[in-house]
């Protein structure tokens, strides 16, 4: 492969072109989060869209139901995940059909968009909603610093999910986001916003050359950054590491000591700078709520994300501890008898992905997850594990657990595993 660069290669890396179904199937895997925020005759219209290009698929043979089409571990996990619900009906017996419905429409959805995933189309489609989503995210900035209004995102002939529908303290959804300090182009929040660009952000480095990588990468490094969203600045943080640490394993050694001398430079210059910026006071007093309870009476929302689910976690037994339980009657019953169960409202089980593994599949669900992260690292590329570590971190501080987001997470780096998308270089995609 030498002399070939990353984007010869994602040329070569499927000799056929994807049917339709593929393609519709891989942008609507990309635009999940945004039809979230959208209802068709009071269903969720992302899980409309998905559910008809599930059964569609099944009916018409689109994609297999076989072991091979996702990561070993992740299918003993599903597997694993079935008996657990099934066993968990011990709970509460009427609950246990939906929750065990619910697991095998989650490993259809993975075995569908695995299934169907195309590596050359699937970056195109990126590439274009991502364009879009970043000149919109910035007009709605320009809009509000020049205006104090927001142009909205919202697809105005599209009903609202009933969650988004109304808000407690506004007119309206719309209303909301009008007016809010933070623009989330076509998201319901700056996170969801800032984990879609993340992907974006490193396929772009990887697969793009010359002024392009350059003007792609940039652009969306300083979205990232105006977006001031803790999950935007933590991924990037990984990605920006990951590049690094691959470009300096690569270079020559002699040039190592020069090049940590100016990004050292660069680092003190750009920390003098940020000290004296609003910016960085907005992201220090977001630092200080991970480390934060409940003080004075108020808890922070990194107390939500990060710690909350393991006081959950302490009230199973032994047995709970390592198998989980998947019955929400059960699970509500353990938020009841937690020290935290104060910060849960009604129906309240936002856990993060590490938290709802153990939880749901315990210690073994746990250990499925690692093993499977692992088999996706071993040979994969410096795109592929900038992804992977950025969902790593994802996984103490965010709700993703068998989500759309976590699928394109996988996904991405399981097409380098798969397709064996290598290069002798793998930080610099062209010499330009």
């Amino acid at each position: 492969m030498e002399g070939k660069t990353n984007t010869d290669l994602l040329q070569e890396s499927h000799g056929k072109i994807p049917s339709l179904f593929a393609k519709i199937t891989m942008v609507i895997l990309i635009v999940y989060p945004i039809l979230q925020v959208y209802a068709l005759f009071g269903i969720n219209l992302a899980n409309c869209a998905t559910g008809f290009l599930v059964l569609y698929g099944l009916i018409t043979h689109q994609y297999k139901i076989k072991k091979t089409i996702i990561p070993k571990f992740l299918w003993i996990y599903y597997v694993y995940f079935i008996v657990v619900t099934i066993l968990s009906g011990i709970y509460n017996i009427s609950e246990m059909p939906n929750r065990v419905a619910g697991v095998i429409f989650s490993l259809l959805q993975f075995l569908m968009f695995f299934g169907c995933a195309d590596i050359k189309f699937f970056y195109k489609a990126y590439r274009t909603i991502g364009i879009i989503t970043v000149m919109f995210f910035f007009l709605q900035e320009s809009s509000y610093h020049a205006t104090g209004y927001r142009i909205s995102g919202i697809i105005p002939f599209l009903p609202l999910d009933p969650t988004f529908a109304a808000m407690d303290s506004f007119g309206s959804f719309q209303e909301y986001l009008s007016i809010v300090g933070r623009s989330t182009a076509f998201f319901s929040e700056p996170a969801h916003l800032a984990q879609f660009l993340l992907p974006f952000l490193a396929m772009s480095i990887y697969f793009e050359k010359g002024i392009k990588r350059w003007a792609l990468g940039g652009v969306t490094c300083i979205a990232l950054f105006v977006l001031q969203s803790g999950n935007g600045v933590v991924g990037l943080g990984c990605i920006v590491f990951a590049y690094i640490l691959s470009y300096f394993t690569n270079m020559n050694s002699k040039l190592r000591p020069v090049v940590l001398v100016i990004m050292i430079c660069i680092a003190v210059f750009s920390y003098r700078y940020l000290a004296d910026n609003e910016s960085a006071e907005y992201y220090s007093e977001r630092s200080e709520e991970i480390t934060m309870g409940a003080v004075d009476g108020e808890v922070h929302s990194g107390f939500y994300r990060i710690y909350r689910g393991f006081f959950v976690y302490a009230e199973y037994n032994f047995i709970e501890k390592i198998f989980g339980i998947n019955n929400f009657a059960e699970i509500q019953n353990k938020i009841k008898q937690s020290s935290v169960s104060f910060l849960f409202k009604e129906e309240d089980m936002y856990f993060n992905v590490i938290q709802a593994f153990l939880i749901k599949t315990g210690m073994i669900g746990l250990v499925l997850y690692v093993l499977t992260l692992i088999g996706l690292w071993k040979n994969n590329t410096i795109c592929g594990r900038s992804l992977l570590l950025t969902f790593i971190v994802f996984s103490f501080m965010s709700g993703l657990h068998l989500t759309s987001i976590m699928i394109v997470y996988l996904l991405v780096p399981y097409f380098f595993v798969k397709d064996r998308i290598q290069t002798s270089n793998p930080i610099l995609i062209s010499k330009s």
